[in-house]
């Protein structure tokens, strides 16, 4: 082999073990996810739990940020034991982006355990921040707007 092949082996070796430690040690989302909204809907209504929406996508940055720091705290994680976790790729289900006006992503939203909407909000939240934004857990079935009428 030539030294000129062998240093580029070492150079993709070297790029292949920095990218599987990486993946490794980096933070697992501790939230309990559910990605079936009709699903989660009858769950929240079964058990009187409000929901939380995590409207995101693959390619939105700060989406996979909340993912490494606010869905990977334990805080929240504990916090959102209270609630029914949806998180729903904005491309998979454009129809639900639109019936929430997921118009930026993140976005947020907490519906009560009949499916009205309590509030939302836009843009990336971390963990302390998000924790604040949610609040105390609202009583089911509270006086709040039908979904149709989000914004």
């Amino acid at each position: 082999m030539t030294r000129r092949l062998q240093a580029l082996l070492l150079i993709f070796a070297g790029l292949a073990a920095v990218t599987a430690f990486s993946y490794v040690t980096r933070p697992r989302e501790k939230v309990p996810w559910r990605t079936d909204f009709s699903a989660a809907l009858q769950e929240a209504k079964q058990t009187g739990k409000p929901m939380l929406l995590d409207f995101s996508a693959k390619w939105c940055g700060p989406c996979q940020d909340m993912r490494r720091t606010t869905w990977s705290s334990a805080k929240v994680a504990s916090a959102l034991g209270d609630y029914v976790p949806v998180q729903i790729d904005v491309d998979a289900r454009p129809d639900l982006a639109h019936q929430f006006n997921a118009e930026a992503i993140p976005h947020l939203v907490v519906l009560d355990s009949s499916g009205n909407l309590v509030k939302w909000t836009e843009g990336e939240l971390p963990p302390d921040e998000f924790l604040q934004w949610l609040g105390p857990k609202p009583a089911a079935a509270a006086t709040t707007q039908p979904i149709t009428a989000v914004r």
